[in-house]
């Protein structure tokens, strides 16, 4: 009788282990999409109102089926109304976010860092050191993210850990720049494939 009550407490002390197991470790995704950037007046620049390309990436490490801790890259590109050459920059952020699991699908995040309106690679000219220049202070990103039904059902276990979801972001921030301070705000919708742990369905 102890002998089965020993191996069954045990069996259950395994189960509970291979379970946190499974719903914690490294994630990381990338996304594509469009957005929205709104950036205020300033002298020699005219207030920017535009739609371009959106651009995301994470990566961090899931510390429970609920919660994440992951450094997440936003970039949503515009064009620049300044002095100088018509081109395009970036309304960039680069900060750590928490994430909140709110059901299997369904996710929340929110996060506070290092806001920077940057040069865009394919509109630079190299040899203008002004178009090299970027400008970076704080700012601040919240997002929603729905996974959809993955597309590898059948797969190998490994393969259903690359989920297809959409997202949504609203990155908000200021930086100085020679002609003042910048503020502005972004809103994007992007596509994107994440890999992450699994999390087992209820039943």
């Amino acid at each position: 009788m102890v002998a089965a009550m020993i191996a069954l407490l045990s069996a259950s002390t395994v189960h509970a282990q291979a379970e946190r197991a499974a719903t914690t470790g490294i994630v990381f995704g990338i996304s594509l999409g469009v957005s929205r950037v709104t950036l205020s007046e300033l002298p020699n620049v005219s207030r920017t109102t535009g739609t371009d390309v959106a651009l995301g990436w994470q990566v961090g490490y899931r510390m429970s089926s609920k919660l994440s801790l992951v450094l997440n890259g936003a970039s949503s590109v515009y064009r620049y109304a300044g002095p100088g050459r018509a081109r395009k920059r970036g309304f960039e952020s680069i900060v750590p976010m928490i994430e909140y699991q709110v059901d299997h699908g369904l996710r929340l995040s929110a996060g506070a860092g290092l806001q920077l309106d940057a040069p865009v690679f394919y509109s630079m000219r190299v040899s203008d050191p002004a178009e090299r220049r970027y400008w970076r202070v704080v700012g601040a990103v919240v997002g929603v993210s729905y996974a959809l039904p993955s597309l590898l059902n059948g797969a190998s276990r490994s393969a259903q850990r690359y989920t297809p979801e959409v997202q949504g972001r609203w990155n908000v921030g200021r930086t100085n720049t020679p002609e003042g301070r910048l503020a502005g705000q972004s809103y994007a919708f992007l596509l994107g494939v994440r890999r992450q742990p699994l999390i087992p369905r209820q039943p």
